[in-house]
């Protein structure tokens, strides 16, 4: 059973990789300053790789590829009106990611998994702070004072999407019993 688990904890990770490589690939055609695209570009190369690393451990990576891109197409938000929302909302997933990595990695059984899910973790951590510099930044350059309200509001807005899809999943487990 547990490898069940494992293949399931994947799979989850391969959808929170590629919500955020979706969010980043639009951060590329709004923040177009030198130094955001060169960190864009760090983290699009480093996520990607992690996308990588955890196709080659999942083992069936072409249905948790197209289930989760599946995912992504019914996880219901909509797409950010402007920069300081896209930032706020590429912040929520990478806390997301974050979260799921640090906890993956507390709890995995076996090292190669636990290696992996730290090092994952650790990079998380580092688009976060970057992310969030780069919110407060931007907000300060455009006069917004209340950056705290909207990313509350993105994370609410990305938390009920997740639910979302959590329910569907459910329902099409019970359909397909």
């Amino acid at each position: 059973m547990a490898g069940v688990k494992i293949i399931f904890n994947m799979k989850a990770y391969i959808e929170a990789e590629l919500n955020v490589l979706g969010l980043l690939f639009d951060m590329t055609r709004r923040l177009i300053d030198a130094s955001s695209q060169i960190v864009l570009t760090q983290t699009l190369a480093e996520d990607t790789q992690h996308l990588i690393m955890l196709l080659e451990r999942d083992a069936a990576p072409a249905a948790s590829l197209s289930e989760s891109i599946a995912a992504q197409s019914v996880r219901g938000l909509r797409p950010p009106k402007d920069v300081l929302e896209l930032l706020a909302l590429g912040l929520v997933a990478k806390e997301r990611a974050h979260a799921k990595y640090a906890g993956g990695a507390a709890s995995a059984g076996e090292a190669q998994e636990r290696r992996l899910l730290t090092a994952l973790s650790d990079a998380e951590a580092r688009h976060c702070s970057w992310l969030k510099r780069t919110l407060e930044q931007k907000a300060r350059e455009r006069g917004v004072r209340e950056v705290s309200r909207l990313f509350r509001r993105c994370r609410q807005d990305s938390d009920q999407a997740v639910s979302n899809v959590a329910v569907k999943n459910k329902e099409r487990i019970q359909t397909n019993r």
